[in-house]
């Protein structure tokens, strides 16, 4: 999530001394695009990367029930439309193409900000509405 969140050394992507500390509210309805989402990874998600032990990942919600998504040279289509992604540096934006799909009901479409190299659901696919935990309300970021 670089530059939008620090994750803080030893990393040599993290551009903060320290990880920022967030605030999170549990969630009473669903994300809206663009949201920043605490969830949890299905088990078999963990196995392919190292993790923390929690099982919690951090990401932004790109895609909702029901849409239609894709990637096209680093840019994300949904329905058919080029998403407006200002958090997304030009330098951290990768040149992929994927063909997505439409994501299923209870689904989300979650994306890191450091598209070159983030961990996210063009890897493993749409999180389940039952795994998200709860939306990012404020950044502590140390000084």
């Amino acid at each position: 999530m670089e530059p939008t969140l620090h994750c803080g050394p030893p990393a040599p992507v993290c551009l903060g001394d320290h990880p920022d500390q967030l605030l999170v509210e549990r969630l009473q309805s669903d994300p809206s695009r663009g949201e920043i989402v605490v969830f949890k990874l299905a088990p078999e998600v963990m196995t392919m990367n190292s993790f923390d032990p929690s099982g919690k990942l951090v990401a932004r919600v790109i895609g909702l029930p029901g849409d239609r998504w894709r990637e096209q040279d680093g840019f994300i289509f949904i329905n058919g439309e080029q998403l407006d992604e200002p958090y997304v540096h030009p330098d951290r934006r990768d040149h992929e193409t994927f063909s997505g799909n439409t994501i299923s009901h209870d689904n989300f479409l979650v994306l890191g900000d450091n598209r070159l190299i983030d961990f996210d659901s063009r890897s493993w696919g749409t999180v389940p509405r039952t795994n998200l935990v709860g939306r990012v309300i404020r950044i502590y970021r140390d000084p």
